[in-house]
């Protein structure tokens, strides 16, 4: 049967000392729910967490990250046959202006035929596996914002040349 949880009871279990403490999004992997009280689980916390929204610009795709600093990550294209991706530094949505600060996880992975990459000034953070598997990735220019580029952020891409304009790379 599934087992449901009183938000204390998730609170000492998150927090019980001696164990491990349990990231949120992994909950669902220790517990046996059935599938309906799973989705609505998940529903209720997208609704009711401080999630944000994902949109789409001139076929790419975006997640905001902070409302109050209009931030933006980079999440991919709509189109993965693409061969060049110029990331913009700011992109509008409803009306707000938001600087583009970051590239997620996975968010350009197995573009086989991207060739190429510009990523903005505004860009601080490159997540792991961006741009993993991209086997026709020749050309990167990297901006001036740039302070860190995760571990596998380029696993298994053929680059040839790579233009840097910052300085702090972690």
């Amino acid at each position: 049967g599934a087992e449901l949880l009183t938000p204390m009871a998730l609170f000492n279990l998150l927090n019980v000392e001696g164990k491990k403490k349990l990231a949120p999004s992994r909950l669902f992997y220790h517990f046996t729910f059935q599938k309906r009280i799973r989705q609505w689980l998940i529903a209720l916390l997208f609704i009711f967490s401080n999630t944000l929204y994902a949109f789409e610009v001139d076929g790419n795709n975006y997640t905001i990250t902070s409302e109050t600093e209009k931030t933006v990550s980079f999440d991919g294209c709509n189109n993965s046959e693409t061969t060049e991706v110029i990331i913009p530094e700011s992109v509008i949505f409803e009306g707000n202006a938001y600087s583009v600060t970051s590239i997620e996880w996975g968010a350009c992975r197995d573009y086989n035929n991207l060739n190429s990459i510009v990523i903005p000034n505004s860009v601080v953070s490159i997540k792991k596996y961006a741009f993993e598997r991209c086997r026709n990735l020749k050309h990167v220019v990297i901006g001036s914002g740039t302070k860190e580029i995760l571990d596998e952020a380029f696993l298994n891409c053929p680059i040839d040349y790579v233009e840097f304009h910052c300085t702090e790379i972690k």
